[in-house]
């Protein structure tokens, strides 16, 4: 069963999601998704319950994928997005006067549930390919030619002319608290969603929930947890109000949808990962086709933040390109040296998608 949760952000909200190196980044990877969500059923539960959800994670019965982004028009159509993945071209179907469009792919880092279903992979190049002649780039996102039927003019020109998100930064000052005298100038960055006159963005993950899992308490504390990010928020800064959302909706992906089709499990297809991935074993790399490596690091949370560090992990990023869906790992990061009494987890269990509409044998 796959879960859709949109979290609506008011006009100006604020998020300060970090990247490393003192830089924010649009993206929220599910393990970080992981982490909110436990630490939200942390405070709503029993520590049996939440160590009950935790054991669903680690079991591979629940499964998230990363952050991406959602378009709403005003009339209420919606399109989807899914990560970028690791390695994608144009086909040579091309005439020489719209080259440009190789350069444009570079910027893209949301593809349309339409062109996930048109994406082929090319065994020679390593590589999933597109048809140009079929999409329609607009700076950070790629949509197909009935997609963009559903957006009218002026929104297609803002979408032309500005980018999705806007990263923008505030000037403050440390404070001595011994007699209130200003110290240091330091500017803190943040981003925001640009905002368009007939769209609503919006961001959203998917929840995968096994079939057989049929302990309704876990569910529900589950849903009960990912609600409560509309209060709690997402990323940093959160005490200065940024990452909160208005509203939050779970609605379940309906059938016979383009959407399912992506879904659903199918033999002799490629898969493409939508979250953080960690192999369960050595073995699984070789089923990789494309795929790209971050290092996570940073502080343990326990109920607020400690000076105590993880310990250092690699992971694989979404994006990833498999031949068949791969069975990833939770990982405990508490340091032997931190003295914190309780696991650290990092979640790499991914959901995978599928790539193209039908893939044939010769390509596999």
């Amino acid at each position: 069963m796959i879960d859709q949760v949109k979290l609506f952000p008011d006009k100006y909200s604020k998020f300060h999601f970090g990247c490393g190196k003192n830089k924010i980044s649009e993206a929220f990877q599910s393990d970080k998704l992981f982490s909110a969500i436990v630490n939200n059923a942390s405070i709503i539960s029993t520590s049996e319950m939440l160590n009950k959800l935790i054991r669903s994670f680690k079991s591979g019965e629940i499964k998230l994928s990363d952050l991406v982004i959602g378009i709403k028009t005003k009339d209420g159509k919606v399109i989807n997005f899914f990560p970028r993945p690791s390695s994608v071209e144009f086909t040579k179907n091309i005439d020489s006067s719209r080259m440009e469009g190789k350069k444009e792919l570079r910027s893209v880092k949301y593809f349309s549930e339409g062109i996930i279903k048109e994406l082929k992979y090319n065994e020679e190049k390593c590589c999933l390919e597109i048809n140009y002649l079929k999409c329609k780039i607009y700076r950070n996102i790629v949509i197909t030619n009935d997609e963009e039927k559903k957006i009218d003019d002026k929104s297609l020109k803002e979408l032309k002319e500005n980018n999705i998100f806007i990263f923008d930064s505030l000037p403050r000052v440390v404070v001595d608290r011994n007699n209130l005298a200003s110290r240091n100038l330091f500017f803190e960055d943040y981003m925001t969603f640009n905002n368009f006159s007939s769209l609503e963005l919006y961001y959203l993950f998917y929840v995968y929930i096994d079939n057989k899992l049929n302990e309704d308490e876990i569910i529900k504390l589950l849903y009960k947890s990912i609600d409560l990010i509309r209060n709690e928020g997402l990323g940093g800064k959160r005490s200065r109000g940024y990452g909160l959302f208005r509203d939050v909706s779970i609605v379940k992906v309906e059938q016979k949808t383009v959407l399912s089709e992506i879904f659903n499990e199918r033999e002799k297809n490629i898969s493409m990962g939508i979250s953080t991935f960690v192999p369960n074993e050595r073995k699984v790399l070789e089923k990789l086709l494309a795929y790209s490596i971050s290092d996570r690091n940073g502080f343990i949370y326990s109920k607020g933040m400690t000076k105590k560090r993880k310990k250092p992990a690699f992971v694989i990023d979404s994006g990833l390109i498999s031949r068949e869906p791969l069975e990833g790992k939770v990982v405990n990061v508490n340091s032997n040296i931190s003295r914190v009494k309780h696991e650290v987890y990092l979640n790499g269990k991914a959901i995978f998608i599928n790539i193209g509409s039908d893939c044939n044998d010769k390509q596999l």
